[in-house]
């Protein structure tokens, strides 16, 4: 690997960590978002005007 892309490598884990850090533990209704998400995929995901302005 180049050293440029050991310490991107490196960067990246260490922003990870902290990240994972400072963002707690997931709420119980982020988990129910999340698991909504799973189960019901892209079928209930908005379309057309709903969905917003394409870019």
């Amino acid at each position: 690997m180049k050293a440029t892309n050991q310490k991107d490598a490196q960067w990246v884990e260490m922003f990870c960590a902290e990240a994972k850090k400072l963002g707690g533990s997931t709420s119980a209704n982020q988990k129910r978002f999340f698991n909504a998400a799973v189960e019901h995929g892209k079928d209930m995901e908005p379309a057309g005007p709903l969905a917003g302005q394409c870019r």
